[in-house]
């Protein structure tokens, strides 16, 4: 969880300052900090927290059901729809300014 705060507050204080925001290579670092933070926070410390025995001292197994599986299959498919067309914009901007 430090990890991660520590990751996002550089992102976040790289993301800032225009001078940063600019250079490829600082905004790349800052890009890449800021995922690397929401993956600890949300893929490690969120399942890892779930792993941890009950009273019983059992972990306890689960399973998701058919609506689970089918609303998270759909965000990731919006996920992966707004993300392609965020690369199409993307693209088209880079090639109308290197012209």
């Amino acid at each position: 969880m430090w990890t991660s705060s520590i990751l996002a507050a550089a992102a976040l204080i790289l993301l800032l300052t225009s001078a940063t925001r600019r250079n490829e290579k600082t905004l790349l670092v800052a890009a890449l900090a800021t995922f690397l933070s929401i993956w600890i926070d949300k893929g490690f410390c969120f399942v890892v927290s779930g792993f941890i025995p009950n009273p019983f001292d059992r972990v306890t197994g689960y399973w998701p059901t058919s609506n689970e599986f089918f609303v998270a299959a759909g965000c990731w498919g919006v996920g992966i729809l707004v993300l392609t067309i965020l690369y199409k914009i993307v693209i088209s901007v880079r090639e109308e300014n290197a012209r």
